[in-house]
């Protein structure tokens, strides 16, 4: 994919996603408040949201483990913005991808399952938690797969450099797991 087309997959708004990837990445973003302000409400939304979609009960507990390592295990910040925010971070691409890379590798052979999300988190995590995130990414993916919400690729936001270069600023609405 050309760079020109890179920039305009990340100047893409929340209202220009898909569905499913609406639902996702809200999911990510409303995990992340409820994360970052221990807000139970929050975390109730999920679950609710996730159930009005027609995805499986216990979706939000795999959201939840796979976040979780997310959260305890990279080292740098990861740029996830607040549930209103109508911009999509390149971050947030990269996790998307990583669901979409599982809905594609989950539904053709388990041989070469960890392979394709493992290259989006490598960015944030280390091997062992790459390991650790494989379980709860995979049954998010398959939660996902179930209600038939299925996640675009986006192997674009895997070069990383055209990625970081094609946005200029930060908004204002930022949030970070770190």
């Amino acid at each position: 994919m050309s760079h020109l087309a890179d920039e305009a997959y990340l100047k893409e708004s929340f209202r220009a996603l898909t569905h499913p990837e609406q639902l996702a990445l809200w999911a990510i973003r409303m995990w992340v408040r409820a994360y970052r302000t221990e807000d139970r409400e929050a975390a109730e939304a999920i679950r609710h949201g996730l159930i009005l979609s027609d995805v499986p009960e216990g979706t939000d507990a795999a959201l939840d483990r796979f976040m979780t390592v997310l959260a305890v295990s990279t080292q740098v910040s990861i740029d996830i913005r607040c549930p209103n925010c109508k911009s999509v971070s390149p971050d947030e691409h990269r996790l998307m991808g990583a669901l979409a890379a599982m809905q594609q590798t989950g539904r053709h052979d388990p041989a070469i399952l960890p392979m394709a999300p493992d290259r989006y988190l490598s960015v944030w995590l280390p091997p062992a938690a790459i390991r650790l995130s494989r379980a709860p990414l995979q049954a998010l993916a398959h939660a996902f797969d179930e209600a038939e919400l299925r996640l675009r690729p986006r192997s674009w936001v895997l070069q990383s450099a055209a990625v970081g270069e094609a946005i200029e600023g930060r908004s204002a609405t930022v949030h970070t797991i770190h």
